[in-house]
């Protein structure tokens, strides 16, 4: 499992657009689209760490202390590729793993890197977070990801919106299958049990 994890490029768009989100929360004007577009924003990424998926097309570095626990699972599904492998060799030089050797895969929904037939890992260091690799992930644009969490966006966004403090004077419950709901079927579980 990886060590730790990175975010090199954040999503370039988001599930939720203003102007959907203003249908949803029944705002006629976009005088608040700055703000909505804060809380779409906001909305995505604690829906993301709490799924630990990515929904927009998203670039993550992964670190992994040895190659023992090959194939290497990648968190944050869906993976759409491998930008490279690389590992500190025995002698502390850091070296790119040739594509020959490895090759990305899926299991179990999470994508994997694990080697080529025929093939073996290099010797590596022995130093933690001895290999790295560059990942992108996410469902693709605004578009591919899937309704159910855009529509958990806009509640999660909407409940933000209406409620701005920390605290309100009246007891505000969960909505029953709301957010939760949404989202429960694309949990990473094996990540979210952490």
């Amino acid at each position: 499992m990886a060590t730790r994890e990175s975010l090199v490029t954040a999503p370039t768009t988001e599930p939720v657009g203003a102007a959907e989100l203003r249908t949803h929360l029944r705002i006629t004007t976009n005088d608040q689209d700055v703000y909505l577009r804060e809380l779409i924003t906001l909305a995505r990424t604690h829906l993301e760490q709490i799924t630990w998926r990515a929904f927009c097309t998203q670039t993550w570095d992964y670190w992994f202390n040895d190659f023992n626990d090959a194939p290497l699972k990648i968190p944050r599904p869906p993976l759409s590729s491998i930008t490279y492998v690389k590992y500190y060799d025995i002698d502390g030089t850091l070296q790119t793993l040739s594509t020959d050797t490895w090759e990305n895969a899926e299991r179990n929904e999470y994508g994997i890197v694990r080697l080529k037939y025929n093939q073996s890992w290099p010797t590596l260091q022995g130093h933690p977070d001895d290999v790295t690799i560059r990942a992108v992930c996410g469902y693709g644009d605004a578009g591919d990801v899937p309704p159910n969490l855009k529509h958990a966006i806009k509640l999660l966004a909407g409940h933000w919106f209406e409620n701005r403090e920390a605290t309100a004077d009246a007891n505000v419950y969960p909505i029953p299958l709301g957010v939760q709901c949404l989202i429960a079927p694309y949990k990473a579980w094996e990540y979210c049990q952490k």
